[in-house]
């Protein structure tokens, strides 16, 4: 059974009865094996009937099921395992009689263990860390991988508290995302147990775990950043305005809930630029680029804490209502900290990479559109910036269709109704709509194409590029245009080094953009544009940026080109990094040419063992390579 019935709505990615039996609280009590490269102990789940079942059903995937049992009397409970299918493993649970009727309430206990495989946990060898000392586990369970490492109702309309006790090799530091409460040394000093509480609903996606030889280092008055010891003091610095982003989020959004937010700076293989878990903000090391110009990350992060954490999408489909919102509200966060330009850039930073997922799955594709219909797809494969850069231009012309004031009251109301739950897209939309009944006429609200927002594929049906201030944008394609269209060197051309970084990020779109729009129409400027790029690259010194934003560029204009002197520096760049925001465009550009194919499928074959297992599944498909 692989559907579940939600609010009306057929819904996919869980073969839980979720709709009959709820996880309310977990208590978790885990042992981590660095030998073994398991975890094991078992899980407590506080379960509610909805409605009269004999059993619960949870989702799972690669675990080893030893027993289940009730916590208050020790009764064995019969258990069986589904078949497996490509999201996983039903596990059903029959329950005690006397807790089979809607309103009863019990908890049971499955003793477990994981997978080495597992697709929610990567395991580093003291060789893949700093420090090269001691190993090194961290989680990413969104979007259904919690199942791989818990048994567990996988579904982000499920939310729960939980406690946890982590028991770690000494002298290992586990942290989770929840708030910190004891540490206790084994008495033979082997092991550590760690203690950890989130009081506050969370759904199963937000669920971290990481075990590493970790120091910490305060930022802010309710923030530490975390990283080892050889990368944690710069993580410090990079990272030193995190409260000032806090208390912007704080004026729009209204009170932070979750007591703490600090960061964890991750090993390279993290397959992402940041995980908003609660608590415990994951950020990738590529952040580092020794001047705060890629902090943003962390407002987008810190964001989440009001739209994806305390109101969660109520499926996948409806991803757009966690990310479309929280790049609305980091683009808040840096209009009101870096003004008006900076806002301006990212706009066009986004609308460009918006435009790079619309060609990579093509301008009719169901995955292009707001809510796409994702039944028996992954959720994974249909990641891409659309749900974040279609999100945040739907939200935009809503405020300029209701004004800015009475848009960041909504805000407000919003998370005041919905907090610590969940919603889907008409929720939503209904709630908008009876907020501004009495305080927007009904002609501007009847303006509104909901459907084709939600529901077209391609591009948003408005542009909203055309409500910004173009003057610094226009003159950063003025100078694209100067490098293009002359043989000479621009006067100007060494200013570049003197912008902003996202004012060079939009740069080298434009030029990318522009160079392969040519080469789509004219194959033959190969040479010429190759011999430009080259000009570009000595005059301004792109590849010698310590900005991953600006190499990633610079390489795929390298690829774009056939500039082969880059390509090793390419294949360099690819096995020290494992953000997949990079990996796969570049491994997907070098796939689609003939002449590097080969460097490619090699690149991959000699570090994947390096790569998170999501990274690794989703480049494996992108190259047509087995398992």
């Amino acid at each position: 059974r692989l559907e579940v019935i939600l609010g009306g709505m057929t819904r996919d990615h869980t073969d839980s009865n979720s709709e009959s039996v709820q996880i309310s609280h977990i208590v978790l009590d885990l042992s981590v094996n660095f030998e073994t490269n398991r975890l094991g102990g078992h899980v407590d789940l506080n379960l509610t009937l909805l409605k009269d079942s004999n059993s619960v059903i949870l989702d799972t995937r690669d675990l080893t099921i030893k027993r289940a049992s009730v916590v208050e009397t020790d009764e064995d409970l019969k258990f069986d395992l589904g078949e497996s299918h490509n999201l996983g493993q039903s596990l059903t649970i029959r329950l005690p009689t006397n807790a089979q009727k809607s309103g009863s309430k019990t908890v049971i206990r499955i003793s477990y263990q994981t997978s080495p495989n597992a697709s929610a946990i990567q395991w580093l060898t003291p060789k893949q860390t700093e420090g090269k000392v001691y190993p090194y586990l961290f989680t990413q369970c969104q979007a259904i991988h919690c199942r791989s490492m818990v048994p567990i109702q996988d579904i982000p309309s499920v939310k729960f508290t939980y406690s946890a006790s982590i028991t770690v090799p000494a002298p290992l530091i586990a942290l989770v995302s929840g708030l910190r409460k004891t540490q206790t040394l084994s008495d033979d000093g082997k092991t550590i147990v760690h203690t950890f509480e989130q009081p506050i609903p969370i759904p199963s996606y937000l669920l971290a775990l990481v075990v590493g030889n970790l120091e910490s280092r305060k930022i802010g008055p309710r923030s530490d950043v975390w990283s080892e010891p050889e990368m944690v003091d710069k993580a410090a610095w990079e990272f030193s305005e995190t409260e000032q982003m806090i208390k912007c989020a704080e004026d729009i959004m209204g009170p932070y809930e979750w007591t703490r937010y600090d960061l964890l700076m991750l090993p390279p293989s993290f397959p992402y630029g940041g995980m908003e878990n609660p608590c415990l903000t994951f950020v990738t090391p590529t952040l580092l680029a020794g001047d705060r110009s890629l902090a943003g990350v962390v407002a987008h992060e810190i964001s989440h804490s009001w739209t994806g954490n305390l109101i969660t999408n109520e499926n996948w489909e409806d991803f757009w209502l966690n990310e479309g919102m929280t790049v609305f509200l980091e683009r808040k966060i840096d209009f009101a900290i870096n003004g008006g330009n900076s806002y301006d850039l990212s706009v066009i930073e986004g609308t460009n990479a918006l435009r790079a997922s619309i060609e990579h799955f093509g301008i009719d594709h169901e995955f292009t559109k707001l809510i796409p219909n994702l039944k028996g797809i992954d959720p994974d494969d249909a990641f891409s910036s659309v749900p974040y850069e279609k999100g945040f231009a739907f939200l935009s012309y809503l405020e300029s269709i209701v004004g800015k004031d009475a848009f960041g009251d909504f805000l407000k109301s919003y998370v005041k109704k919905f907090k610590f739950g969940h919603i889907e897209s008409n929720g939503w939309k209904e709630f908008f709509l009876t907020f501004f009944k009495d305080r927007t006429s009904a002609d501007k609200l009847g303006e509104i194409d909901w459907n084709s927002w939600f529901t077209s594929p391609g591009f948003p049906p408005v542009d909203v590029s055309t409500q910004l201030n173009k003057d610094c944008i226009n003159s950063t394609f003025d100078v694209v245009d100067l490098w293009l269209n002359n043989d000479e060197i621009p006067k100007n051309a060494k200013d570049f080094t003197k912008w902003l970084t996202k004012q060079q990020i939009v740069f080298c779109d434009r030029l990318l953009n522009l160079m392969k729009k040519s080469l789509t129409e004219n194959d033959d400027r190969k040479a010429e544009f190759r011999k430009k790029l080259k000009l570009i690259d000595e005059t301004i010194g792109l590849r010698k940026s310590k900005n991953c934003e600006i190499l990633y560029r610079f390489y795929l204009m390298s690829i774009a080109v056939e500039f082969d002197s880059i390509y090793d520096d390419i294949a360099t760049f690819l096995s020290k990094v494992g953000r997949m925001k990079y990996l796969r465009p570049l491994y997907q550009s070098l796939f689609a040419n003939p002449k590097t194919k080969q460097l490619a499928i090699e690149t991959f074959v000699a570090h994947r063992h390096e790569y998170h297992p999501i990274a690794d599944k989703m480049l494996e498909k992108d190259l047509e390579i087995s398992s």
